[in-house]
């Protein structure tokens, strides 16, 4: 496979049941199996490949920006990916991601954080941390983890991938009104890429052959058993893709990249979603670093 030509995972495409490595909780729907330590090899590898190698070589970029409180400037990029350049399914379906990328100081210092503290907050316990950094982002429900059987490897992965981890996640986020909210099923797969490197994919899944008891939002069961609130309300379900990519460059300086392609479904018409992206994914610099800053401020003293 060419490392240019996209892959069949990180994609705005839902992995079904079938093609999911084996989970205890997970029903069997195909003899054929998928290997699991293969599965993520496929994903690591192609988040990896999407980071370093597509997104500065084929998107388009666009303006730099300002994102308060963080003091990194951020440089956006477009792409439209069609389905003729989508080898790997039958897809009638132009993936429109967005990206960014964004230079700062490696220092736990105002407007900035260090890598052990972009480690901390986006790779470890991601989908929690995305939820508390994120004001529309009311409920992170974890569906699954496959750790018990990654530690069966110690966490590695061929590749040079350390501390791996996969999990299957709902993510939950609060739409302005008339549209209904919003929820994601993700899989969540991270990887230490080195010492001073990391990966985080989220991959479009199909929650629906997990046991009921597991899933909460996309089968409507939050209606009936979530807290009241936001999390008992009807929620559509959508398709989000998104890689993100942090590494420390020669400079000693914290590379932060993120890319994303998403359909919120519904009646949201695309072209209204494309005109939302951007602004998002440029204001999440600025969230993840107040977060740090709070969390930094209320950590006790050494």
């Amino acid at each position: 496979m060419s490392y240019l030509t996209p892959g069949r995972l990180v994609r705005l495409r839902v992995v079904s049941s079938k093609d999911l490595p084996p989970h205890p909780s997970l029903k069997p729907t195909s003899p054929d199996h998928v290997d699991l330590f293969d599965f993520l090899k496929t994903a690591l590898d192609e988040a990896v490949s999407f980071a370093d190698e597509h997104v500065p070589q084929t998107f388009k970029k666009g303006a730099v920006k300002d994102s308060p409180p963080a003091a990194a400037k951020v440089q956006m990029f477009t792409r439209d990916i069609k389905p003729s350049e989508q080898p790997y399914m039958d897809s009638k379906t132009t993936e429109a991601w967005v990206a960014r990328e964004s230079v700062h100081q490696d220092a736990s210092e105002q407007g900035t954080a260090s890598f052990a503290e972009f480690d901390a907050g986006l790779r470890l316990d991601h989908s929690q941390h995305e939820m508390e950094y994120t004001p529309t982002v009311f409920d992170a429900h974890e569906v699954a983890d496959w750790g018990e059987l990654i530690a069966a490897k110690d966490g590695k992965v061929p590749g040079g991938y350390e501390e791996v981890t996969m999990k299957a996640y709902e993510m939950c986020h609060q739409m302005p009104p008339p549209l209904t909210n919003r929820v994601f099923p993700v899989l969540i797969v991270t990887a230490k890429t080195g010492a001073d490197s990391f990966v985080v994919a989220q991959i479009p899944v199909d929650l629906s052959d997990f046991p009921d008891g597991d899933v909460l939002y996309a089968n409507g069961r939050n209606k009936r058993d979530a807290d009241a609130g936001l999390k008992s309300k009807k929620v559509t379900p959508g398709v989000y893709v998104s890689v993100e990519r942090v590494k420390v460059s020669e400079g000693g300086e914290v590379k932060w990249l993120m890319a994303t392609a998403s359909d919120a479904k519904g009646y949201l018409p695309m072209i209204l979603q494309k005109q939302g992206v951007p602004g998002a994914v440029l204001k999440d610099v600025g969230l993840f670093i107040q977060w740090t800053l709070d969390r930094r401020s209320a950590a006790p003293e050494a």
